[in-house]
């Protein structure tokens, strides 16, 4: 891949056949002498503070110059492999890079203010290139802060996902050494003019039927009605025109799928209500047109050939990966059907599923759903520039 000693992925998973301590030694082994920066963040399955805080504490006292951000998850990944009950540490070892973790915890201060706070640090770095944010999206409302970092010049690049946690009543947290939010966000600033980083997005699903107005709302994530008729109702007209090969099982594993700033979006139904309005992850906008959407397998396969080009062609040295929740229960949980490609790319990678992707394309961050969102990482140029 990209020539040279510059940035070093360290990927481990924990889990009953591997402990803590044993990843941290061979990091520390792996780990080059000369760096930056490191920057650990951890994928884990375990949705409670006093282990998360143990393992913030581990990693500490092993690596004291490691920088740390994490989240819990609905399932964590290892070279596209699904890994469950586990905890994921993900070591990137930056050689000209800086890092620099920002905790804001939302019970404290507002979004906004979160977001006055990143704007006042990112807008006199001239060699700002990326910031990753993790944040708890089933509990907060983040907008406030998106809003405010679409203000970064369109090259910066943001991108992450929102926290879950493996039971559907469980509590999600972000977290850092020090800190652990059950409504909170860490945004992670990278710096460096020898660093890139490049997101690339496979949903996989096409719209079907005809397009659908909303025309009635209750919130931000909630469509009480769809051309003036109940939501669920004109929903699931539309869905009578997917074929019996597509993988969802049930209507609430169907997404909807909307445009805005030229990316096509998805949205997922977590519930519907007896009057007909369908709760969602994410945001809409009133007057937003809508479709429903299907995909067969081979269609979904296919597509994540995409990805798998888009993001070998940029020649990383490390690769994050952020796969919606809906991915893994489809397919009967075979989840390598679509990520079986990242145990084949030579490149480290590491992830989670998670409760929306948050990817920014053009000037704008979205929150996705139904999507594999991958973050692509090098420092210094490709062969051949």
């Amino acid at each position: 891949m990209n020539g040279g000693i510059k940035m070093k992925q360290f990927s481990y998973c924990i889990d009953q056949n591997q402990s803590i301590s044993t990843c941290l030694d061979e990091f520390r082994k792996a780990c080059p002498k000369d760096y930056s920066a490191i920057w650990v963040t951890v994928f884990t399955s375990i949705a409670k503070s006093n282990p998360i805080w143990s393992i913030t504490e581990k990693i500490h006292e092993a690596v004291p110059d490691a920088l740390i951000s994490g989240m819990t998850t609905a399932g964590e990944m290892l070279s596209g492999r699904l890994c469950m009950d586990s905890t994921i540490l993900n070591f990137m070892v930056f050689e000209k890079t800086k890092v620099k973790v920002f905790a804001f915890d939302f019970s404290r201060m507002s979004p906004e203010d979160a977001g006055t706070v990143l704007m006042g640090y990112c807008r006199p770095r001239k060699e700002l290139v990326s910031a990753a944010l993790f944040a708890t999206l089933k509990t907060s409302n983040v907008k406030p802060l998106f809003r405010t970092l679409n203000q970064l010049p369109p090259e910066i690049t943001v991108f992450g996902g929102g926290a879950d946690t493996h039971q559907e009543d469980g509590v999600p947290y972000v977290f850092t050494y020090g800190a652990i939010f059950k409504r909170g966000a860490m945004v992670v600033c990278l710096e460096g003019s020898e660093l890139e980083v490049k997101i690339a997005s496979h949903l996989g699903w096409r719209p079907v039927g005809e397009e659908m107005e909303i025309t009635e709302m209750f919130g931000d994530n909630i469509i009480t009605k769809l051309n003036n008729q109940p939501a669920i109702s004109v929903y699931e007209s539309s869905l009578k025109e997917c074929g019996e090969d597509c993988p969802a099982q049930d209507n609430m594993d169907f997404p909807v799928l909307l445009e805005r700033d030229g990316q096509v979006l998805a949205r997922m139904a977590r519930s519907y209500t007896n009057d007909g309005a369908m709760l969602f992850t994410a945001d809409f906008e009133p007057g937003e047109k809508v479709r429903a959407a299907c995909g067969n397998t081979d269609e979904i396969i296919k597509l994540s050939e995409d990805i798998k080009e888009s993001i070998a062609k940029f020649e990383p040295d490390g690769i994050m990966v952020f796969n919606c929740v809906s991915r893994r229960t489809l397919w009967g949980g075979n989840t390598r059907i679509v990520s079986d490609f990242l145990e084949n790319l030579a490149v480290p990678n590491a992830g989670m599923y998670t409760y929306g992707e948050i990817g920014r394309f053009g000037k704008n961050i979205q929150v996705l759903n139904a999507t594999m969102l991958l973050a692509g990482f090098k420092e210094g140029k490709s062969k051949g520039e």
